[in-house]
């Protein structure tokens, strides 16, 4: 996926999904334009450093910028659940940030595992590789034999 794909996907088409999967490139695309927009931010907001903080204007930008951090958040987070999402891990895990020192570094590793083969409890595989392909459970409900097949006897 390419970073015009990932920027439509993930901030006009699914910036506040977080069901489905993303896929490693959509994720990391994603992210980079994250962090090169909260960097614009936070440079544009230390140009108001001088400015009067009493006018209309410097009001108003405020505001602008607050919005459009947070809808930039609300995407980087959207975007990192379905990316864990995509290797069979709960979207919960990013919580495990909040673990002093490890934390970041176990979340970092999920996003960075190669995506499930094929569909997962979360949906199809979102590059359509090997989307024939059983998981697990699939497997595993197609061996254990069916009781009421063997009750009627």
């Amino acid at each position: 996926m390419t970073l015009i794909d990932s920027v439509k996907t993930c901030f006009v088409e699914k910036p506040f999904s977080f069901k489905g999967r993303a896929s490693r490139s959509e994720f990391w695309w994603t992210a980079l334009a994250f962090y090169i927009g909260a960097g614009l931010i936070a440079g544009l907001m230390s140009m108001f450093d001088g400015v009067n903080h009493n006018t209309l204007f410097f009001k108003i930008g405020v505001v602008a910028f607050v919005v459009i951090a947070f809808y930039l958040v609300l995407v980087y987070f959207s975007a990192t659940v379905r990316r864990l999402h995509d290797s069979s891990h709960s979207g919960w895990n990013i919580l495990l940030r909040f673990i002093p020192y490890i934390g970041s570094f176990i979340v970092l590793y999920m996003l960075c595992i190669k995506s499930d083969e094929g569909e997962n409890e979360y949906g199809p595989n979102p590059l359509g590789k090997g989307n024939k392909v059983p998981n697990n459970a699939q497997i595993q409900k197609n061996l254990i034999p069916n009781i009421n097949e063997f009750s009627n006897n």
